[in-house]
């Protein structure tokens, strides 16, 4: 177990040190870790439940004698702490990072497509009062069927971004938050 922690799963870990930059990259990584989040997670209950029959054997009394299991447990203790942390620091940054891009990816989605229903308005009718009356209505309908998103969406996004440091996805998130406006 001890071997798997510090070289296997160490290795794995800081494959996944850096995340992803787009979408498509975020939910790849964040698929590949799930599968290595499992594999981890089964290590670390095999740790513990090596340190709970340690712990048995230390209130047995046949434990104290042997001093170099003692250290042993002292080790994957340490290992396990250790282990246990960073996976779970890996696994909130892949999982922050793949949300702010999901919803980078609708709020480009949602700013294309009211594009393109404003280039199919028909602007030789904002000519008159009753034609610029006409657009805005179909504009006040077309945004109650396809609301923008919302600021707490965008302060979400922003506040994942900062909490994982992530200097690109935080522009990434204002420029959105720009065009949306």
């Amino acid at each position: 177990v001890i071997d798997w922690l510090s070289q296997d799963g160490q290795t794995i870990l800081q494959r996944h040190a850096t995340t992803a930059d787009n979408l498509k990259a975020a939910r790849h990584q964040q698929k590949d870790f799930e599968k290595f989040y499992y594999s981890a997670v089964s290590y670390i209950e095999k740790g513990n439940d090596l340190l709970e029959e340690a712990s048995m054997l230390s209130q047995c009394g046949s434990f104290s004698e042997a001093t170099g299991y003692k250290d042993l447990a002292k080790t994957l203790r340490r290992q396990l702490q250790n282990f246990t942390g960073q996976l779970e620091e890996a696994r909130e940054r892949i999982e922050g990072t793949a949300k702010c891009y999901h919803l980078l990816d609708k709020s480009y989605e949602w700013a294309l497509e009211a594009m393109k229903y404003m280039s199919s308005m028909k602007m030789e009718h904002s000519t008159t009062a009753e034609g610029l009356d006409k657009l805005l209505k179909s504009l006040s309908i077309y945004l109650s069927e396809h609301p923008a998103i919302s600021e707490e969406t965008f302060v979400a996004m922003l506040e994942v971004a900062q909490r994982l440091n992530n200097d690109r996805l935080l522009e990434q998130c204002k420029l959105a938050k720009a065009r949306c406006q």
